[in-house]
């Protein structure tokens, strides 16, 4: 396992009553940024966390420019090599950031500027990566590390910011649906895994080998 020794991560400070949970942010994207932070700041590395204001009348613009002046800030003068997501999504934007279809060029752009050539782009949100979704989007702005690395991984499905097992990771050189994930012959076991809220695998199975996941399945 390669673990990043830079991350920028990002999610909304307030709970936004969404749906039917009214501590969204509280109580689920703020454990999954702590967990985190736990495995790869410290003494494993550093860790840049931005709690960006949500719902405060800002507007999504303002919101957006905030993280990604946060995210230059951090970077002091080095690349990410993990920049992760933690809210509501859509299959067409990061919802609880307000970025939708082709403005999040914004944030593609920043991460081409500041992530490593073989950056690991992590959408903790659901349905990010539905189907010609706004993970493949993004994969498709970051086209030209693709050979080096780069990937954009998130959820095909609605679920749990980071308890979903229906991990997806682009590009995909055949379409826009990604590559599910799970190992085909472990797939009851990552499903397992993944929901175990007390498992780390969804964090750290990205910088993991294909053997290394069957492995430790």
């Amino acid at each position: 396992m390669k673990a990043p020794q830079r991350s920028f991560i990002f999610g909304p400070k307030n709970n936004s009553k969404h749906g039917n949970d009214p501590n969204d942010a509280t109580g689920a994207f703020h454990v999954g940024m702590r967990i985190w932070n736990q495995l790869y700041g410290g003494s494993n590395g550093t860790v840049i966390s931005h709690y960006f204001l949500n719902g405060e009348g800002l507007g999504p613009a303002k919101v957006q420019q905030g993280i990604l002046d946060a995210m230059r800030q951090g970077s002091g003068g080095q690349y990410y090599d993990a920049i992760c997501y933690f809210g509501h999504g859509t299959k067409n934007g990061l919802e609880s950031a307000g970025w939708y279809g082709d403005k999040i060029s914004n944030l593609t752009d920043a991460i081409d500027e500041l992530g490593a050539a073989d950056v690991k782009v992590l959408l903790y949100a659901c349905s990010c990566a539905a189907p010609s979704g706004i993970a493949n989007k993004m994969a498709n702005n970051l086209q030209r590390w693709w050979q080096s690395g780069t990937e954009v991984h998130g959820h095909v499905s609605p679920g749990h910011t980071f308890a979903n097992p229906q991990y997806r990771r682009f590009p995909n050189a055949g379409g826009e649906v990604g590559f599910t994930v799970a190992p085909p012959t472990k797939v009851g076991a990552w499903v397992k895994a993944i929901t175990n809220q007390k498992n780390t695998l969804w964090a750290r199975y990205p910088f993991m080998t294909a053997e290394e996941i069957e492995a430790e399945l």
